[in-house]
């Protein structure tokens, strides 16, 4: 299963760039072992994951860092992929954006 959501870049006017950023991902009350894999919207997941869990009822929390892609036009977000076959809770919670910044001419 694929989640797309938006980033905060409206509410903080981080800009329409794809811009990464960085949060802290965390599964909670999982029934089965699997992955999460958190990449930039719009895009197709590269085959990598961001968290991996084993066993049911654990609580596993990473750092991560991805840029944002296009949700809809205008609309940067991320994809989170749930590989697994159970169920889990997904917290992820923000921390900070990286601003592009152009060399001096």
């Amino acid at each position: 299963m694929v989640w797309s959501f938006p980033s905060a870049c409206r509410r903080r006017r981080i800009g329409r760039e794809p811009t990464p950023f960085t949060s802290n991902v965390t599964i909670t009350r999982s029934t089965a072992p699997g992955f999460l894999a958190i990449y930039p919207a719009g895009t197709a997941w590269s085959g990598t994951s961001n968290l991996n869990w084993t066993g049911s009822g654990k609580t596993v929390a990473a750092g991560t860092t991805v840029g944002l892609g296009d949700i809809y036009p205008h609309e940067p977000g991320v994809n989170i992929f749930h590989g697994g076959r159970g169920e889990v809770d997904v917290i992820v919670d923000y921390i900070g954006y990286y601003r592009v910044v152009s060399a001096p001419t």
